[in-house]
């Protein structure tokens, strides 16, 4: 049986540009179209082949896409991909991680058969790579959410949970005038979900409780953090709180402050959300914190993954709680998601296509010390030394 492989090389293109040519998710030029036309007659393709071929050829590999390796693992994607190889190594399966953010690469590797299935890390509202690789046939779950989450599997964190128990916790203690230290809201020239679901959420409840407050968007490094800090300090010198979802960032924030005259948290408040245990044990001695729970979440995406591919785990943990996700946003009319169940018992062959599992997962609360009530008067010195 002719392959997508075999037309490919008979048409003198690449498989992406079959795979497109057949999905129609991207032009192809007539003339281009014509040759693998004329191949896929030649060699007696046929157009459910791609897919057939994917199912019965097993590489007994996972790949999961992480475009930017370059610049380190944070411990909250660490803590993700560890729960990720142990769930797939409990079923043969090795993990790989693919830096590659250009769509047509990805789909290229997968069609060449490096993987069996992907995980898609650090999503995008509007993620061509999810995109082409579902219209590929490639089989994928995400740790994230695009704009349009409909049958797709997914596991996210709960944004507008931890902004808003950020928020709260911080307006109970009186504070008044706070910064989220946020990362870009532009990843890779569309909009990175994570950012602007934090953003939104921080908005929405400075509105709701009458909070004065910014947000500053800082690159994921150390002197971001640095750098963001002096400027709320010349620019924004009532703040008395900080909400921080960057960990790099929070690194700088931490360790400019006391060059700075600044006392945590006598003088400035600090609480990270959407990071890991270790993470905010070791920045600054320590930071209250709304910790991710990295195992969980990444244990429910290879499931997912394994169960799109025929792997059904026997004795898998109880999936994360599924909250609503209309929440995020008051204007939504969307129909909550029903509720993730177990479908370990159910019978393989009454639906041979899964449906997909999706979930938002709580961040824990963890009191560390560094948020308290704000100063009746301010006693924020600004000091020139650097």
């Amino acid at each position: 049986m002719a392959t997508m492989v075999d037309v490919a090389r008979d048409a003198g293109v690449s498989l992406s540009t079959v795979s497109y040519a057949l999905s129609g998710v991207r032009p192809v030029s007539e003339a281009t179209k014509q040759r693998i036309n004329e191949s896929i007659q030649r060699l007696g393709f046929r157009r459910n082949a791609a897919a057939a071929s994917l199912a019965s050829r097993r590489t007994y590999v996972l790949a999961i896409l992480y475009p930017f390796l370059k610049d380190g693992i944070p411990s909250t994607v660490a803590d993700m991909i560890a729960a990720v190889e142990k769930e797939a190594q409990r079923h043969g399966y090795e993990i790989v991680i693919w830096p590659q953010s250009d769509p047509e690469v990805v789909v290229e590797m997968a069609l060449e058969g490096k993987a069996d299935a992907l995980i898609v890390m650090e999503v995008l509202m509007a993620d061509r790579r999810v995109a082409e690789l579902r219209a590929a046939g490639i089989p994928v779950s995400l740790i994230g959410r695009t704009g349009d989450d409909v049958d797709i599997s997914f596991v996210d964190v709960d944004f507008a949970a931890a902004v808003a128990e950020a928020v709260a916790r911080l307006a109970d203690l009186g504070h008044r005038h706070m910064v989220f230290i946020n990362h870009f809201h532009r990843q890779e020239g569309a909009r990175y979900g994570a950012a602007v679901r934090a953003s939104e959420a921080f908005t929405r409840e400075l509105a709701i409780r009458g909070i004065e407050g910014i947000e500053v968007q800082a690159e994921d490094n150390r002197s971001a953090g640095e750098e963001a800090l002096e400027e709320i300090l010349e620019r924004h010198p009532n703040t008395t709180a900080l909400v921080i979802m960057n960990e790099k960032a929070a690194f700088g924030v931490t360790g400019a402050a006391p060059r700075r005259g600044v006392a945590i948290p006598e003088d400035l408040s600090i609480i990270s959300i959407v990071t890991s245990t270790e993470t905010a044990e070791n920045t600054g001695g320590g930071l209250t914190s709304l910790d991710v729970r990295g195992e969980e979440i990444g244990h429910f995406a290879a499931v997912a993954l394994m169960e799109s591919i025929g792997v059904t785990a026997s004795d898998r943990t109880p999936p994360p709680t599924v909250t609503d996700r209309a929440k995020e946003d008051p204007t939504s009319d969307r129909t909550p998601p029903p509720p993730v169940t177990d479908r370990a018992g159910e019978d393989p062959t009454s639906d041979p296509t899964p449906p997909p599992r999706q979930a938002l997962v709580p961040c824990d609360f963890v009191d560390r010390g560094s948020i308290a009530p704000p100063r009746t008067t301010p006693n924020i010195t600004i000091s020139t030394q650097k």
